[in-house]
Formats: C-alpha cells, structure tokens, sequence
C-alpha cells in the first residue's frame, strides 16, 4: 500500500489541530510551573505563541519528508522558547517539560482526530474538511 492510499483512507491531522495541541500542552506545563511572567503578560504571550504556531503549522501543510521533520523541529523549537520564556526553569528543565509537552500534544491531536475520522469518515457523515 502506497502513501496514496493510506491518505485516501485517514487524512492527515489538520496542522490547526496539532498547532492547538502543541499550544495546550505546554499551557498545562507552564500553569503548573513557578513562572516567570504571570497575569496578563502570560495571556499576551500566550495568545501571540498560539496564533505563531497556528499560522505556522498552517503555512507548512503540504510539506513532505525531510521539510516536514524540519517543520516539526521548528514547531518543537516554539514550543521549547514558550516554555522557558514562561516559566523559572533551566534550559535542561525547559527541554524536558518541552519533550513531554511534544508528546503530550501529539497523543493529543492523534486522539481527536482518529475520533473525528471514526464519527465523520466511517459513519459516512459529511465530512468538513473534504471542500
């Protein structure tokens, strides 16, 4: 079985979905921390490291092998500065709360949508991301 075939079966993530993810994740690792910022500068920055990853992972869609694993390292990178730029950590601490925010943000996204293609695709509903 080609990559064809398996992305006529299951699409990929949508990359708005994953960026949501990331985004969630490393909240949960930030507002359990000693941070750094708190308030409303903590929202700011969160709003604006929210629609960067988004219109990131966004503009990055279509890209394949090595550029998507680029892409993803970036979005890894955002992901990492967020985090020690919130939070009272080292570098090593940061990396670490970045690596299982990273796979906590990736169980999540895969979760949602192998729920939204089991409700959408194999019950032959409409489906929204088809147009």
């Amino acid at each position: 079985m080609n990559m064809g075939d398996i992305n006529s079966i299951l699409p990929d993530i949508p990359r708005f979905y994953t960026a949501l993810a990331e985004w969630l994740a490393c909240m949960l690792c930030i507002l359990r921390m000693r941070r750094r910022i708190n308030s409303w500068k903590l929202v700011a920055v969160s709003a604006v490291v929210l629609v960067l990853q988004s219109f990131f992972l966004i503009l990055t869609d279509n890209q394949e092998d090595f550029l998507w694993i680029v892409c993803m390292a970036v979005a890894v990178g955002i992901m990492y500065i967020f985090i020690f730029a919130c939070c009272n950590l080292s570098a090593k601490d940061a990396g670490y709360c970045c690596v299982r925010s990273f796979v906590l943000a990736e169980f999540m996204a895969s979760l949602e949508w192998e729920i939204e293609c089991f409700f959408y695709i194999s019950g032959n509903l409409y489906y929204p991301h088809n147009d």
